[in-house]
């Protein structure tokens, strides 16, 4: 599977980013296997996007405001 989301602005597209994962059958074995054998995966990647957002603000680069969205209820 693939998956390709990017984003365009002004006719510039300063963010592509790509997955690409070979699907597996999820049983009961497979996810306590991988709890196992990564228990910590989620809590490093959480980690490394704080971590990448400090060294982004020590780098004093401009933060872009985020726009109000839709939920999927219609609600803000």
């Amino acid at each position: 599977m693939s998956l390709t989301i990017a984003v365009r602005r002004d006719g510039r597209t300063p963010l592509l980013a790509t997955l690409r994962v070979r699907r597996r059958p999820v049983t009961i074995g497979f996810v306590v296997r991988m709890l196992v054998t990564r228990p910590m995966v989620t809590r490093w990647v959480a980690l490394l996007i704080r971590c990448h957002g400090v060294l982004l603000w020590l780098r004093r680069v401009p933060m872009v405001p985020r726009h109000r969205h839709l939920t999927e209820e219609g609600e803000q």
